[in-house]
């Protein structure tokens, strides 16, 4: 099984990663890095934007156990079966 990472969004509840790509797949990446570049270009969205201050805190990078599917040409994919 390959090493996977998400990012994961703090709720009342805890943590769950809530991030979908256009065919509402829950987005994986293939690296840290990758994901890392990815929040931090959605946290510099939200702040440009004004009325949504993007606090990291909200956010963390975690390493996936589950399965994942990877999907050609497109995001890898978890596999929820």
């Amino acid at each position: 099984m390959n090493t996977y990472y998400e990012v994961e969004t703090a709720f009342i509840y805890g943590w769950e990663n809530v991030w979908r790509d256009e065919d509402d797949a829950l987005v994986v990446f293939r690296t840290y890095e990758e994901a890392s570049m990815e929040l931090n270009e959605h946290l510099d969205m939200q702040n440009e934007i004004g009325s949504m201050q993007g606090d990291p805190e909200d956010y963390r990078i975690v390493k996936v156990t589950r399965e994942v599917i990877v999907r050609k040409n497109k995001s890898p994919m978890i596999n929820l079966v």
